[in-house]
């Protein structure tokens, strides 16, 4: 779901035409990042203990992060030489990558866990509940970095103007 939500954010980057567009893909990205966030870690676990490799867990989840940060460096570096192109060329990559991604997680499957009968789902269901509903200073830090990010994407998106006049191309802008 959460991957699905990021390709329909990403696609909608392309095809915006306003504000409000942007501002939609924008909380698009940011559901689909709220709802993968954790859940690759998560799953890395449960594989690893039904391999009963849980000891090698934090060696390969430190390998995967390695990973994520270089891929993530290459796609800047990248995302900026595709904007010789256009400024949508980014993204449009960037959905075709999400959306093979996508297709990609359909074949993975879920080891299988212990559970038992004790309702422990059901109690840390109600603890998050309690945290995200009760909590605004946890609420604030979900939305405070997302609404920073969208200021900085919509600066490049509606002000190119102003990066020419500062002799500043896409690529220099951090993105």
């Amino acid at each position: 779901i959460g991957l699905l939500a990021s390709l329909f954010g990403s696609a909608g980057y392309v095809i915006a035409h306003s504000f409000e567009g942007f501002l939609l893909a924008e909380m698009l990205i940011a559901l689909g990042l709220a709802l993968t966030s954790g859940t690759d870690e998560a799953c890395m676990y449960q594989s690893n203990k039904a391999l009963h490799e849980s000891a090698a867990h934090q060696k390969w989840w430190l390998a995967n992060t390695m990973v994520m940060f270089a891929s993530m460096a290459v796609n800047s570096i990248l995302g900026g030489m595709l904007t010789a192109y256009g400024r949508t060329a980014p993204f449009v990559f960037v959905s075709v990558v999400v959306l093979l991604g996508f297709l990609f997680s359909l074949l993975l499957v879920e080891p299988p866990i212990e559970r038992s009968d004790t309702g422990e789902a059901r109690h840390l269901t109600r603890a998050m509940s309690a945290i995200i509903l009760d909590c605004s200073l946890v609420r604030w830090m979900c939305v405070a970095p997302a609404l920073i990010i969208s200021l900085n994407q919509t600066f490049l998106w509606m002000y190119p103007g102003i990066l020419k006049d500062c002799q500043l191309s896409m690529d220099q802008s951090g993105w």
